[in-house]
């Protein structure tokens, strides 16, 4: 397949928890990481050495390539702004890569996210959003829904605007948040020139995360790449979804 994998990590942990080898034993459960032609990377965020080796051996028994970025990171309850920054700064390192750039597609994962899988493997659900996105050239990804995207009475009305577009997948409706159509950090299957972009250009414009949270400033920057108002995707929860384990 036309896909990287890429897995976002820190040395912080998640509440405590170290999660990245749950996640590594799921995934590696549901595919061959031999299945990522553009290679599988890990980017790890290093604020101790010691949990950053052990880390990168971890990686190493699945034959995933360790990226390393020193940082002082705080977690986003305490400081979500510059938590935002060092993430986006994250990201974009790993675009950045030339083994990554060679790639048309990657697979967005935090290491403290596990997939649930109801009617389609992994595998197949890759191989529909890789097609899907290679005949919709507007289209920015497709997304494994997160749990607490399944509402059905959300407070505020999110997550209730959507329309079917192609089979097993969806897209978000102007409405799907009160602040529009957006992209979360959730698992999905991203154009990797577009997120280098945009990323690009955020990174380069680092008060657009001051005063407005990073997974709407990832939306209006993304919406850049595209003609289309309604450009973010997800396959069908009924299908496949996403947990949280962090």
């Amino acid at each position: 397949m036309n896909i990287s994998l890429v897995i976002f990590s820190t040395t912080m942990g998640h509440k405590g928890r170290m999660t990245h080898k749950e996640t590594l034993r799921d995934l590696s459960s549901k595919i061959s990481f031999a299945r990522f032609d553009g290679g599988t990377f890990a980017h790890i965020k290093s604020m101790d050495d010691r949990v950053k080796s052990e880390m990168i051996k971890d990686f190493n028994e699945y034959g995933v390539k360790s990226i390393i970025t020193p940082g002082n990171l705080v977690h986003h309850s305490q400081d979500h702004a510059a938590w935002s920054k060092e993430y986006y700064n994250d990201v974009f390192t790993m675009v950045s890569q030339d083994e990554i750039r060679r790639t048309k597609y990657f697979f967005w994962l935090e290491d403290d996210w596990v997939l649930r899988l109801k009617e389609i493997d992994l595998i197949a659900a890759l191989n529909r959003g890789i097609n899907f996105l290679d005949k919709n050239p507007n289209m920015i990804c497709v997304r494994f829904l997160s749990e607490s995207e399944l509402v059905k009475d959300h407070p505020e009305g999110f997550f209730q605007d959507y329309e079917r577009v192609d089979g097993d997948i969806f897209r978000q409706g102007l409405k799907w948040t009160k602040w529009g159509p957006t992209h979360p950090f959730g698992p999905s299957i991203l154009r990797t020139e577009q997120v280098y972009g945009s990323w690009r250009l955020v990174i380069e414009n680092p008060r657009l995360l001051d005063h407005e949270h990073c997974e709407l400033v990832s939306g209006r920057a993304l919406r850049l790449f595209t003609t289309d108002e309604k450009p973010f995707c997800f396959f069908d929860p009924e299908k496949v979804y996403a947990h949280h384990i962090g």
